[in-house]
């Protein structure tokens, strides 16, 4: 009987030691929200005031702009008189594409009033070293 009385505390023992489940790691789940746009720039002024001017917000403005330029990020942004009119000027890049397109907004009215496609500012050509000289 002493036996079966070790045999089971035994049981019991070992049935204590049993390792305790570990927590699995669950996958990441994706968010539900879409991703956040980017960030607008902010509309630099050519004079101080010319925002308070504008009839049309810089952000109907840009929404204007970019409406003409699909895929595109505005890379620069102003406020100006050109040609006596108030305009929001945009810089818009598309990736993949080569050049920047300027698509100029009326900031009274929303029209757009001019488009132009721009070359990228070529990259600065590395310094030519001149060739050593040959002693004659």
């Amino acid at each position: 009987m002493g036996s079966t009385l070790a045999l089971c505390l035994s049981a019991v023992t070992l049935g204590a030691q049993t390792p305790t489940p570990t927590a699995t790691p669950r996958p990441t789940q994706q968010s539900a929200r879409p991703a956040t746009p980017p960030a607008r720039p902010v509309v630099a002024e050519e004079r101080p005031g010319m925002l308070r001017r504008a009839k049309v917000t810089p952000d109907s403005a840009m929404t204007i702009a970019l409406a003409r330029v699909p895929g595109g990020r505005i890379q620069k942004a102003e406020i100006e008189q050109e040609d006596g009119k108030l305009i929001y000027t945009f810089d818009i890049k598309v990736p993949g594409r080569r050049g920047i397109r300027e698509i100029n907004v009326d900031a009274m009215t929303g029209a757009v009033v001019g488009t132009e496609d721009e070359e990228d500012p070529a990259p600065a050509a590395p310094a030519a070293t001149p060739a050593p000289r040959r002693p004659r």
